[in-house]
């Protein structure tokens, strides 16, 4: 079975989202973030009713360290979404996937690899793409959108299911 699968920046920046905060540490730290900007605003809008001036300034210190903790994590998963985007062959080319019995060929413009699919760690489906993983740390993309229901059954008879 053969794939081809072209993958854009805010598909691979959306899912790289998702495999961070799907993560509990980050999840906590921006929950914790949130609860800070939550009371920096409460802080500033109670000292602005109250005609407090002096607290006005630690409501709105806090608010702004609040949003500044909040956008971090994403700024820092865009640029290195970014970076990794423009240099990775395999996400801003065009790729062909092709599936046999015993081997899965990933062919772009100018690399060709080849493995065994009993080297493969696992197969995660995920929402919108499917991910093949041939290490803890790489994993070949698909975007759901070029699977539909035949191919994707297909797929999943041949590759490994390992958790």
């Amino acid at each position: 079975m053969k794939l081809k699968v072209k993958i854009d920046f805010k598909e691979y920046f959306h899912l790289l989202l998702r495999l961070t905060y799907k993560k509990f540490p980050i999840r906590f730290f921006t929950l914790t973030v949130l609860f800070v900007l939550f009371i920096g605003i409460v802080t500033t809008l109670l000292s602005l009713m109250l005609s407090k001036p002096e607290r006005l300034y630690n409501g709105m210190t806090t608010s702004i360290l609040g949003l500044v903790l909040a956008s971090l994590p994403m700024l820092n998963i865009y640029l290195s979404a970014k970076r990794v985007y423009k240099t990775e062959k395999i996400l801003n080319k065009e790729v062909e996937y092709e599936f046999t019995e015993e081997m899965l060929h990933v062919r772009g413009d100018t690399f060709h690899t080849a493995l065994r699919l009993d080297s493969l760690l696992k197969t995660v489906k995920m929402k919108d793409w499917l991910l093949i993983h041939e290490t803890k740390l790489k994993a070949f993309l698909i975007p759901m959108r070029y699977l539909d229901e035949e191919k994707y059954k297909k797929l999943m008879e041949i590759l490994p299911h390992k958790k």
